[in-house]
């Protein structure tokens, strides 16, 4: 059998809180109210049970008090006496109607108590529900603005991103355009480089090939004179002086040309060509 519960106990009992849990001032006020009722129905049964003790002893009291004589009556008429068998029933009788008297009193207020108690039960459980309900509610109202919250913030984020993200490609695309735009521009200037330096080798080949040439008709020419020289100096040895002198001014003056003609440059040369 358990032990007996009181309102002291109700009221000093105490709870661990938990995250999200109940409002302990009004579990505290609520556990105070059970109490107050607790003791007042524990008060109404010790009443009772008083009351019955009493009406059980005034019953047996009343069993052990011996019948009392009727007093003397007129000579001339008395009173029957009544036998004690029949004084002996009458208080039994008498005793059994108190005692049914004191039983349904007690009977009574017994469930006068436990309706009372089964009314204090069902507001208790009906509070109960109530405080489970309201806190039901509110924590969907807290989940709901928290989901709220965090769908925001991660639009927010998302949104942040994509422009974070549109941002660097766009200059991304803007560094790539001007590399492009400054390759393009060193890759012209070293084409036009390319063709000027090609330009100019060519035209130098063109010199260095009229410049053969020319070396090639001064040997051709200095052959001529050298053949030349040596007629003139075989017929210098039969003929006369001034024959002989006349030939070397001439070879004199063909030397001459042929110096002036090697002095003349590459570039000269190339012009020449040209003309």
């Amino acid at each position: 059998m358990t032990a007996e519960l009181t309102g002291r106990e109700i009221v000093a009992r105490t709870f661990s809180t938990a995250r999200r849990g109940y409002d302990t001032v009004e579990v505290d006020a609520f556990l105070e109210k059970v109490g107050r009722q607790i003791d007042m129905l524990l008060g109404d049964i010790d009443r009772l049970n008083r009351e019955l003790d009493e009406a059980h002893a005034l019953v047996a009291k009343a069993a052990k008090t011996p019948p009392t004589e009727a007093a003397p009556a007129a000579p001339v008429a008395a009173a029957p006496v009544a036998p004690a068998e029949d004084s002996s029933r009458a208080t039994g009788e008498a005793a059994d109607i108190v005692l049914q008297m004191a039983h349904k009193t007690a009977a009574d207020a017994i469930a006068q108590a436990k309706e009372r108690a089964a009314a204090i039960t069902a507001e208790a459980k009906s509070s109960v529900s109530e405080a489970v309900t309201t806190a039901e509610a509110r924590a969907a109202e807290v989940v709901q603005s928290a989901e709220a919250n965090a769908a925001e913030t991660l639009q927010a984020a998302e949104t942040t991103a994509n422009e974070t993200v549109a941002a660097a490609e766009f200059k991304a695309a803007e560094m790539q355009r001007e590399s492009d735009r400054k390759a393009f521009e060193a890759a012209s200037r070293s084409q036009g480089e390319l063709r000027s330096i090609q330009a100019e080798i060519e035209k130098q080949r063109n010199g260095l090939i009229l410049l053969d040439e020319q070396l090639v008709m001064k040997r051709e020419n200095l052959r001529t004179l050298a053949a030349e020289i040596t007629k003139v100096a075989d017929a210098s040895e039969a003929a006369p002086t001034d024959a002989a002198a006349g030939a070397v001014i001439d070879l004199a003056a063909a030397e001459a040309q042929a110096a002036g003609e090697s002095s003349s440059s590459p570039a000269d040369a190339e012009t020449a060509a040209a003309e």
